[in-house]
């Protein structure tokens, strides 16, 4: 009799993990619609699961919002390398900016969405904020040696530069030539500082 409970046990906690990973795709996939603030009883009926047991995997929007994240972020790691391809520092800035807008491409809608949701939930500005960081740390490995020699004020229009919003609406205005502009401009922007 007590082998019997062992796979019923298993079989709920299956169900449990597929339930979750069907809510947590169909929160990916509205965001990816431009729906930036599904609600549950959406998310469950894309997911085919009840409101109630969304309710009862996650407990609140905001957890929901936090094991996703936690679930994705295997997904979108490499787009936050702080290995930096290439030697020169103008080579290093076509990369990232390749870099950046790919991960724009890919998961722009998504991003635009926790955004949206960051003015409400915790874990959505939570994790504006740990991006804002990773693409700070990234951006000064990036610059390599190179770094020492810009100020802060430049490495903040330099950030600015290579944020996600400039890389957004940069790889929407030119297309493939984003990069090369996005370098361009950031070695302007340096030449200028250190010439001052």
């Amino acid at each position: 009799m007590p082998s019997n409970t062992v796979p019923s046990a298993d079989g709920r906690h299956l169900r449990v993990v597929r339930g979750k990973e069907a809510a947590i795709d169909a929160l990916l996939a509205l965001y990816t619609e431009g729906r930036p603030y599904p609600t549950f009883a959406d998310i469950a009926a894309r997911a085919g699961i009840s409101e109630r047991t969304l309710f009862r995997y996650f407990g609140s929007y905001d957890d929901f919002i936090a094991e996703s994240a936690r679930t994705l972020f295997p997904r979108i790691r490499k787009f936050f390398s702080t290995e930096p391809v290439g030697d020169d520092l103008h080579t290093r800035l076509v990369a990232l900016a390749e870099l950046r807008c790919k991960f724009v491409k890919q998961y722009g809608a998504m991003i635009r969405s926790v955004d949206v949701l960051a003015a409400e939930w915790k874990a959505a500005k939570s994790l504006s904020d740990q991006r804002e960081q990773l693409l700070a740390d990234q951006l000064s490995s990036w610059l390599g040696i190179d770094r020492e020699s810009i100020s802060d004020d430049t490495f903040a229009l330099l950030q600015n530069l290579y944020g996600w919003r400039s890389m957004d609406r940069m790889s929407g205005a030119v297309g493939k030539r984003a990069p090369e502009l996005l370098a361009d401009a950031a070695m302007a922007i340096i030449k200028a500082s250190v010439l001052n």
